[in-house]
């Protein structure tokens, strides 16, 4: 229907409608009729264009955009392809813009945001991509935004809400949308729709509902989304709240019990596949309003409420995959209206509720998978309604199968396996004739299989393995399209069947049976002993003639041919000898000539059908399933429906209303001339042949002429079939095929086979394209049109085929098995169906197939190497570039995937969201060279991703999320793109390895939920600028130096770890770095000063570690809005300023020893200092590091003499000017200069008081260190004083000596202090030890300078190194305890514990440690007369292993 509004004389509105119009080429239901120029020539300042729903096809050209004051443009629902004109930007007064299911791709176009009245924009249901233009969210008069099932990317505004204030319907589901849903829309106070799903938001879901009393429907699953479920208690208040749909996302914590204050208008509440736990809450039975409730794949515990019947509106019930228990409810049975039922798998206990009865509208019912014990309720068995599933397998089941089981005669799939049922198999289960699958496996079933299922005619799946059945294996089996059989572990006895099924190795299992024999040879069973054949005397006397001929050309004409013995042993109603009799047998002889079935098969023993009624209920459209397959292939349809028709009129019940011979041969002759037109070269010669052949040996035969001519025809018939491979032309053969394609199309809303009629040739029918070489040979069927129906067997007719596609339809049912023979097949493309059954095992033989696409159905079986005879050999599909497979239900080991290693143009393989199991094998890294794309998560695979995927060199995407996977290395190759949020799902993952990759954005927040994980590295991963956030997990080992290339890095979460060691000093490098989270860690040492660079920072946390020292007075003067200090082990004077005046900002509890601080904090004031105390302590920090360098030279020369390499250092000082000549004098500008400006380049380390420098002096050759110091440093002053006191009379072989020291002023007028030493290339000791720049051990007891005192320093010195502790450390500072005491209380059996972990990542023998420090504890005795000697210290270093 179409309505334009506001017509009345305007040439140009005139004109642009009859030009839109000519663009048109298809308007079935005929809306654009009444265009013309009368019916328009009122047309005068339109502003209403309504052409919504009328299937036009055509494309839209620029004459529309005359129409300037349209204020409604309604084209939804046609098919108008090619991009969205950009002049409809120019339709400046619209307020309504409908363009969905137009079949538009490409981008929006960015004139659109000139449409500032817009109140409707609807681009829904197109192949639009790329970003949404910016502009478009600026139109403050939405009301209604939708662009649902296109391909937009980009993320959504986060001032939505403010740029909207009037939106009400935001419907942006199936795109590929990032980034976090806006907390803004909370603004938007009319807003009644959020659809969002099948995108990739991620983060927690802040929109504040408690402002949208209007609001209806959210709909945000398969997300990324994380966060607290308690969200919804804020939606208590949307009273309008209908469907609640969060599934497939990651969101966390227990169902709160104000859930029962949601909308009773609450129909959908689906929040299946999150990391749910905790009970389901009884207040979810106040939701009176409810039609569906699916919480499966969660982690859910408990009972169902008891008053879950309360619920009497419920539909649908999705327990499925919890760990729920207890009884399932008596009260269930009140669901009444209840469709489907699934609480597999869970651990329910006791009986199946009979109440379950009372749900007479049960469509599936799967409790499978708990602990059910009782008998089946035979009121269940009653419920005729259910057809898609009963599944009660996988439980504690006993007592007999209900013969009540026949009610379910449109059952599809019966699962009671693997429980504990007995007794007979009912021959009532024959009545359930839309059976495909019934498991009866792993129970105590006895007795024969009943005859009686030889009615399921449509079974494809029967599994009664492991059970106590007897008997011989029943031959109708072999006449059922079986594709999976397993009789297994049984007591079956007798000869097996060859046919059917039995005849496919990998179809059947029939181990387990010691007394079967026969069968064919790939069984191995032992031959059954021969039998005599017993012919009926009636059989024997009625056939006496018709079997003494024989035609031993192509095919031989018997008696077991025509199946003789079984040919019409009744003879009609009547009973008598008589033409009318002669007739009947004809007709039945016809039926079973096409056919291949006998009238006495064993299906036909109970007399519920017959072969007439099977042949009736196929006609017409049905034939080809029932016609045997030797005739099957590459016949005519019509011709075979022909000749059946023939034989049911011979075999009516009554005589008389049978067809008379005349009318026979009269219909038989007019088809055998159409057959001979038809038959090609060989058409006449051989019939001919044969007539004469065989008149002459019936003619010898005493019977009557009118059977004599019939046999005639039969023969002729016969052979013609068997030797001729074609009954039609190919033109013909298409032609038929297209049309039965046709005929199994059910919708077709686009009106897209209207063109498939005989009055156009099929070259020219919508989506039909012929060879050029053969014209009348199909070779493309590309049908993208929404179709429904499903795929008859005539398809595999197409035999010169080349593409395939029914993509994005409706079709169901299975793929038909004749596919097969589409031999030049080099596309096929089934996707986004709902295609059931397994993959025809012959398709994957198609050597020049390139692409193979059935990804989005419902297909299930595995991927085998052998199916039957016929090996699957991807080997031969050297032609193979795409395989995608994904979002099925297939199912067997991912090992198959080496056998595609021959696949040498392979460029992309998706087995993603299947059921596939195992581990990737090694030879994953054979796959082609050119693979780019590997998906395989959303299966079941376990273990871990193997090295030699890195040989893959092409790869650039690859998919492994929601596995079982334990360790992942895919370090060092060229991957690109973002590691995927999913890798959050692999809960059991221990290994991480993806560094040295080109990956680029920030490291997933979701790898916090990798709780096991053990090892990550995201090495050369620089360009992280957003967040860094490895919170929440069990990493171990100290914080990486190259955290320092994080330049741009805004935050850095580590928390809630077990990282261990100092904060490194390169974390200053990450300069724009403002949230730096550290928190519950084992960190230790100070604080560094170096932090002291990040002036962006804004929120510090190093809460809950080990950190000592005194609090940086630095953080005052930081920017800082939060601080957290608590539980360390900080001491000293609290700063006052900055943040430390924030009393909501800071926290510092649980450090005793702090003092000092604003008053709020209640700190006790700091201590005086004492001078003296003072100045001891400050000569003894001079001391220690000068003493502990000249330890240095003692330890490195043990070392040397360990390692045998004693090399003569004479070099060592005599090559180095001596300083003893003379004290130098050197000025600031000396020493600037030597530095070459104090640059960062000749920086040593930092110190308590100041900065060393290298430097080189005028000379050219004296190398010094210069300690400049921080004179705002407080005691920086005495400090240097002190140190120049005290080194200006000490003199020992070991001590650095002091050079110079320069008291001056900068250039700028500034004090400057500075201490020139003698420059030792090693580095300080504490730097080798702790990589930081602070006091040594004290020197023993005596405090005398001697070779005692080196004994004592390198004692301790040994301690530090083995231990990573320093005897200074706050830990020691009351004296309470020493370092000497940890370690004596700590051998020998608790060594390990305080040994430096980095020694212990180098493996190293206890015993060897334990030698050591005993050594160590030897030499540092408190009197110096115990201590042991040098020359004793080095024959015990020779005894350890530690240097071998």
């Amino acid at each position: 229907m179409y309505k334009l509004r506001a017509c009345s004389n305007n040439e140009t509105d005139l004109q642009a409608l009859l030009a839109f119009k000519r663009t048109i080429y298809y308007d079935p239901q005929g809306a654009l009729s009444s265009w013309n120029e009368t019916n328009l020539s009122r047309c005068t300042n339109l502003y209403y264009l309504n052409l919504i729903d009328n299937n036009l096809t055509g494309v839209i050209f620029p004459e529309l955009g005359s129409l300037l004051k349209l204020e409604a443009l309604g084209l939804t629902r046609n098919h108008l392809s090619g991009t969205i004109p950009p002049f409809i930007g120019n339709f400046t007064n619209l307020v309504k813009l409908s363009l969905g299911y137009c079949f538009f791709y490409g981008e929006i176009p960015e004139s659109l945001v000139r449409l500032q009245t817009l109140q409707l924009l609807n681009l829904v249901g197109n192949n639009l991509s790329g970003r949404i233009p910016p502009g478009l969210y600026n139109i403050s008069t939405i009301s209604i935004f939708s662009m649902r099932s296109n391909q937009l990317q980009g993320t959504i505004p986060s001032e939505i809400g403010v740029t909207f204030p009037r939106l009400r319907i935001f419907d942006m589901g199936e795109n590929q949308l990032h980034g976090t849903i806006p907390v803004s829309l909370s603004n938007s106070s009319l807003l009644e729709i959020i659809n969002l799903f099948s995108n990739n938001f991620t983060g927690q879901i802040a929109v504040d509902f408690t402002r949208l009393p209007a609001f209806q429907s959210l709909v945000i699953s398969s997300n990324y989304l994380e966060g607290d479920i308690s969200f919804i208690s804020s939606m208590t208040n949307c009273t309008m709240l209908t469907f609640l749909y969060l599934t497939d996302n990651l969101l966390s914590g227990s169902l709160p019990n104000s859930i029962a204050n949601l909308s009773n208008q609450l129909s959908y509440l689906s929040i299946g596949e999150n990391r749910l736990h905790g009970n389901i809450p009884s207040a979810i039975t106040k939701l009176l309003g409810l039609t569906l409730l699916t919480l499966e794949h969660n982690d859910l515990v408990g009972p169902i409420p008891s008053t879950i019947g309360e619920l009497n509106k419920l539909q649908e019930i999705n327990l499925g995959r919890n760990k729920l228990t207890n009884e399932i409810p008596f009260s269930i049975g009140n669901l009444t209206l209840l469709n489907h039922l699934r609480l597999a798998p869970n651990n329910f206990y006791g009986n199946i509720p009979e109440s379950l009865s009372n749900c007479s509208g049960l469509l599936t019912l799967d409790i499978s998978c708990n602990n059910l014990n009782g008998s089946i309720p035979r009121g269940i068995m009653s419920l005729s309604s259910i057809s898609i599933s009963f599944n009660l397998s996988y439980n504690d089941l006993t007592g007999s199968i209900p013969s009540e089981v026949g009610a379910l005669r449109n059952l599809a799939e019966m699962d009671l396996s693997h429980n504990r049922l007995s007794g007979l198999i009912p021959n009532s289960l024959s009545s359930c004739i839309s059976m495909e699958l019934l498991h009866l496996e792993s129970n105590s079933l006895n007795g024969e299989i009943p005859d009686m299922l030889s009615a399921l005619k449509g079974m494809q799946n029967l599994d009664l393995s492991q059970n106590n059945l007897s008997g011989h294996i029943p031959r109708f089996l072999q006449e059922l399209d079986l594709v999976y059989l397993n009789l297994s572990i049984n007591r079956l006895q007798g000869e097996v069947p060859t046919k059917g099924v039995f005849q496919n190795e990998s179809a059947i299992s029939l181990e387990g049976n010691s007394d079967l024999c026969g069968g064919v040879a790939f069984l191995n069973l032992p031959p059954c002993p021969p039998k005599k054949k017993h012919f009926p005397l009636p059989y024997a006397l009625h056939f006496q003639h018709a079997t003494t001929y024989s035609y031993t050309g192509k095919r031989t004409l018997r008696k077991d041919n025509l199946r003789c013995p079984h040919s019409s042993p009744k003879y009609g109603m009547s009973g008598k000898v008589s033409a009318e009799g002669d007739v009947y047998s004809y007709g039945i002889l016809l039926l079973e000539m096409f056919t291949g079935r006998s009238p006495t098969d064993d299906a036909f023993n109970d007399h519920s059908t017959t072969l007439v009624e099977i042949v009736t209920s196929a006609l017409p459209s049905q034939v080809m399933e029932i016609v045997d397959p030797i005739i099957h292939e590459n016949k005519n349809e019509d011709c075979l429906v022909s000749i059946i028709e023939i034989g049911l009129a011979c075999s009516k019940k009554l005589p008389k209303d049978r067809m008379s011979m005349t009318d026979v041969v009269k219909e038989l002759g007019i088809h055998s001339t159409s057959v001979k037109k038809m038959g090609g070269g060989h058409g006449h010669d051989e019939p001919y042949y044969l007539h004469a052949k065989h008149m002459y040996n019936l003619d010898r035969m005493k019977i009557p002429k009118t059977m004599k001519k019939l046999s005639f025809i039969i023969l002729w018939l016969f052979f013609y079939y068997a030797t001729t491979p074609a009954t039609c032309s190919n033109n013909e053969t298409d032609l038929r095929a297209l049309l039965a394609f046709k005929r199994a199309i059910d919708f077709d809303p686009q009106g897209a086979l209207n063109s498939w009629n005989e009055t156009v040739h099929f070259c020219n029918w919508k989506g039909v394209l012929c060879s050029q070489r053969h014209q009348s040979r199909v070779v493309s069927i590309n049908m993208i049109n929404h179709l429904s129906g499903t795929i008859p067997p005539f398809l595999g007719n197409f035999t010169s085929l080349v593409l395939l596609s029914l993509a994005n339809c409706f079709f169901h049912g299975e793929i038909p098995e004749s596919l097969v023979r589409l031999q030049k097949l080099e596309l096929l493309s089934l996707d986004e169906n709902n295609f059931i059954g397994r993959i025809p095992p012959g398709l994957y033989n198609i050597s020049t197939i390139s692409i193979f696409s059935m990804r989005s159905n419902q297909l299930q079986g595995t991927i085998p190497s052998e199916i039957g005879q016929m090996t699957i050999d991807f080997r031969r599909l050297s032609s193979l570039e795409y395989f995608i497979i994904s979002s099925n239900y297939l199912q067997g080991d991912i090992s198959f995937i080496s056998s595609m290693a021959n696949c040498t143009s392979l460029q992309s393989l998706s087995l993603f969201n299947n059921q596939f199991s195992g581990s990737l094998p090694d030879s994953i890294g054979n796959l082609s060279s050119h693979l780019s794309f590997l998906a395989v998560g959303g299966n079941r695979l376990h273990g871990s991703i193997p090295s030699s995927i890195g040989d893959l060199l092409g790869l650039n995407r690859l998919q492994i999320q929601n596995n079982d996977l334990e360790e992942i290395y895919l370090a060092a190759n060229r991957l690109t793109n973002v590691i995927p949020i999913s890798f959050g799902n692999l809960s059991l993952l221990n290994h991480l390895h993806v560094g040295q990759n080109n990956f680029y954005g920030n490291i997933p927040q979701s790898l916090s939920n990798c709780s096991r994980l053990l090892t990550l590295d995201i090495s050369h991963y620089e360009t992280i600028s957003i967040s860094f956030n490895l919170a929440y997990n069990d990493l171990t080992g100290s914080i990486p130096s190259e955290v320092g290339f994080l330049r741009n890095l805004a935050e850095l979460d580590l928390s809630h770890n077990r990282l261990s060691g100092l904060i490194p000093n390169s974390l200053s490098s990450c300069i724009s770095l403002e949230l730096l989270h550290l928190e519950s860690n084992s960190l230790n040492g100070e604080i560094p000063d170096m932090l002291s660079a990040l002036r962006g920072l804004q929120n510090l946390d190093l809460s809950h570690n080990n950190l000592s020292g005194k609090i940086p007075r630095f953080l005052g003067e930081l920017d800082l809005v939060y601080l957290n200090l608590s539980f360390n082990r900080l001491q000293g004077e609290v700063p006052t300023l900055g943040v430390f005046q924030n009393e909501t900002a800071i926290s510092l509890e649980g450090n005793n020893d702090l003092c000092g601080g604003v008053a709020y904090l209640k700190f006790p004031p700091c201590p005086p200092t004492n001078s003296k105390k003072k100045h001891f302590s400050t000569l003894w920090k001079i001391l220690i590091p000068v003493v502990g360098a000249g330890a240095i030279f003692i330890t490195l020369s043990a070392c040397f003499y360990v390692f045998k390499y004693r090399q003569r250092k004479s070099q060592n000082l005599s090559s180095m000017p001596s300083f003893e000549s003379k004290f130098l004098r050197l000025s600031y500008a000396d020493l600037l200069k030597a530095t070459d400006g104090f640059s960062e380049a000749n920086f040593l380390g930092a110190g308590s008081f100041g900065s060393v420098y290298k430097g080189i002096l005028n000379d050219g050759q004296t190398m010094v260190a210069v300690k400049v110091l921080n004179l705002n440093t407080k005691g920086a002053s005495r400090s240097f004083i002190s140190e120049c006191n005290a080194l200006r009379g000490i003199r020992h072989r070991n001590l650095v000596k002091l050079v110079s020291a320069c008291s001056s002023a900068d250039f700028q007028g500034n004090d400057f202090k500075a201490l020139v030493y003698e420059f030792v290339a090693c580095g300080s000791l504490d730097e080798w030890l702790h990589k930081k720049s602070e006091g040594e051990s004290k020197y023993g007891m005596s405090g005398n300078v001697s070779a005692e005192g080196d004994v004592y320093s390198y004692g301790i010195l040994l301690l530090e190194m083995f231990t990573g502790r320093r005897p200074t450390d706050d830990a020691f500072n009351d004296h309470s305890t020493t370092l000497v005491d940890i370690v004596t209380s700590a051998l020998p059996s608790q060594v390990m514990e305080i040994v430096d972990p980095i020694i212990l990542h180098e493996n190293k023998n206890k015993d060897c440690v334990i030698s050591i420090l005993e050594i160590g504890l030897a030499c540092s005795k408190e009197l110096p007369k115990d201590r042991m000697s040098m020359t004793d210290v080095v024959k015990e270093l020779c005894k350890t292993n530690l240097f071998k």
